[in-house]
């Protein structure tokens, strides 16, 4: 699977992403974001076949950089959480 040119092109990230995926996600070439592994990005995660980043954990690292604050995080969970919801169902749909 290829990265895709841009977010959108995803409406609702997976939970489990990818090392192109990932990078894509936090706005970094592969390499850029394999370089910062372990110091800025957090380890990929254990106990599967794949090395795959924890969506999640990527949104809390991106927290902690400095001066990236979200304003109204409950808003920003929720249009997250609607934006997941929408796609599952769109999906089921097209079955």
């Amino acid at each position: 699977m290829t990265a895709p040119k841009s977010p959108t092109c995803l409406p609702a990230w997976p939970r489990l992403l990818t090392r192109e995926l990932a990078a894509a996600y936090v706005g970094h070439s592969v390499g850029t974001f394999l370089a910062d592994v372990g110091t800025v990005w957090p380890d990929p995660v254990t106990g599967t076949r794949r090395k795959v980043w924890d969506r999640l954990m990527l949104d809390q690292a991106i927290e902690r950089l400095p001066g990236a604050v979200i304003a109204d995080r409950d808003a920003y969970l929720e249009a997250t959480r609607e934006a997941r919801r929408s796609a599952w169902e769109t999906k089921r749909r097209a079955k």
